[in-house]
């Protein structure tokens, strides 16, 4: 099978290590790199303590549907992209979920907490998140998509997609965004495990969408010892992510074609969201600027206005009061 596409890229082969995902049911999926602080604005919830804190993925299980929502969104956090899609991460926060097996996670449990507090994320069951567990494609494309706050009905989809699966109309809002290209032969393969190249490309295309200019300088990954087994099409995606501090490694890998675990997207969710947030209140800060200045032009113009037609009634009580004194000398 082909691989993930991406924008002005031709795809070879898949990864060897992407496997069928054997979880079913659910919601959004959950997860994230062990990083330090962001830029923009935006600031890190959670550092890994040491590289052995990103773990394999042990089993596959889904994100439990509709178990906590918190859709109200703010005014000011919305946004347009260039394409014209809405952004509108979620503001409105509430208790975060309490999950009994986060225990050694704790360089992830802040991130889980955040995400969880603004309805991203609701665990696998009660009181459950399974942070080791891998994440089906299709799940993280749903937290990218509650993440970013995109609403709507998608009229379109990838050719195996069923349409009767929760996690159908995220896949097509992600694809008619441009956020998910999906493989060369029109598949997206929803149910596979998601690889970190992969985890990767979707979150730097997220920034893009928002309108970030994601160019990077890919000698950067040389840092890394495994740098090698980075996919030619993922490679300016995980440069831009790595500039970023979005995305730091374990240790001296990169690892790019293990699983990414839940625990581990929920870290790189955290710091996307901070990201978006950011971007969103420049976005009306720079609006209100713009009206502000607006407001400005046109009072400044209305004051114009005003003293000309002032002059022009002075003007013309001066002409009625000449014109009265020639009558009385007539």
């Amino acid at each position: 099978p082909a691989q993930e596409t991406t924008e002005g890229t031709t795809e070879k082969s898949t990864e060897a290590t992407t496997k069928s995902s054997g979880g079913s049911g659910g919601g959004g999926g959950g997860g994230g790199s062990s990083s330090s602080t962001t830029s923009n604005g935006g600031k890190a919830t959670a550092k890994a303590s040491n590289a052995n804190d990103e773990l394999k993925a042990t089993t596959h299980n889904s994100e439990v549907p509709g178990s906590k929502e918190t859709s109200n969104k703010s005014a000011d956090a919305t946004f347009k992209a260039a394409n014209g899609t809405i952004i509108a991460p979620p503001v409105t926060t509430t208790t975060p979920l309490s999950f009994n097996d986060l225990a050694g996670r704790d360089w992830a449990k802040s991130s889980i907490d955040k995400l969880s507090s603004l309805g991203v994320i609701s665990g696998v069951a009660i009181g459950k998140f399974d942070p080791d567990a891998s994440s089906k494609r299709a799940d993280f494309v749903i937290m990218l998509d509650k993440v970013l706050g995109i609403t709507g009905y998608a009229a379109d989809n990838f050719s195996d997609v069923p349409s009767n699966k929760y996690y159908t109309n995220y896949v097509g809002l992600a694809k008619e965004t441009g956020l998910a290209t999906g493989y060369t032969d029109g598949t997206f393969k929803p149910e596979n495990t998601i690889s970190r190249q992969d985890m990767m490309v979707l979150v730097a295309k997220s920034l893009e969408l928002c309108g970030e200019d994601i160019s990077a300088d890919t000698s950067s990954l040389d840092q890394f010892a495994d740098s090698d087994k980075i996919g030619d099409y993922a490679k300016p995606y995980v440069a831009y992510l790595v500039s970023k501090g979005i995305v730091t490694g374990t240790g001296n890998n990169i690892e790019p074609t293990k699983d990414m675990t839940r625990a581990q997207m929920s870290v790189i969710m955290s710091k996307l969201y901070d990201e978006i947030f950011a971007i969103a209140q420049n976005y009306a800060a720079e609006q209100a600027a713009a009206q502000a200045v607006e407001e400005e032009t046109s009072a400044e113009e209305s004051a114009e206005e005003t003293s000309e037609e002032s002059v022009e009634d002075a003007t013309s009580e001066e002409t009625s009061e000449e014109a009265a004194e020639e009558t009385t000398e007539a």
